[in-house]
């Protein structure tokens, strides 16, 4: 049995795709996609729970791309879900440019699909060296959302003027 279970989640605008390992890095259930609303997070973490509970796990380690609008509410979700809390399930939001340079080191050939790269998040966690996402973060949230739209809006209105 899994002590400790690793979920990647790769997060597009309609779906979520999971793919679960266990310590040795084997996948524990085929790879399942969930609609990116509120009732896909609820089957998203039912899925979750049944497969600690299944393989009686301690703990739960899930790994999402940080996809800006599309991830944050299921990473809160996935924080607040009382389903989870007693695994000492923690989240961490992963930077797609390192997903995509950890992707490289399983070699050229692997297809670029949604389950490969939920696979390669569950890898990547599974792997370690990575901080959890904290409550504490969420507080400068908002402003950082706000400073990129600000960033965003004011390089758009200004390279026109440095065009020649």
């Amino acid at each position: 049995m899994a002590q400790v279970i690793f979920a990647g989640i790769d997060i597009s605008a309609l779906k979520c795709d999971l793919v679960c390992l266990d310590e040795q890095g084997h996948q524990l259930a085929p790879a399942k996609s969930f609609a990116n609303n509120r009732e896909g997070a609820s089957a998203l973490a039912e899925v979750l729970d049944k497969l600690v509970n299944d393989f009686n796990a301690q703990q739960l380690l899930i790994g999402l791309e940080a996809t800006s609008v599309y991830g944050i509410h299921l990473r809160d979700f996935l924080l607040d879900a009382l389903a989870l809390k007693e695994y000492s399930a923690e989240v961490y939001e992963i930077n797609p440019v390192m997903v995509a340079g950890f992707k490289k080191a399983f070699g050229p050939k692997r297809p670029k699909t949604d389950a490969m790269d939920a696979y390669v998040i569950a890898e990547r966690v599974r792997f370690g060296h990575l901080t959890p996402y904290r409550r504490d973060s969420m507080v400068t949230e908002p402003l950082r959302q706000l400073t990129q739209y600000y960033l965003f809006y004011f390089l758009s209105y200004q390279i026109p003027f440095f065009r020649p």
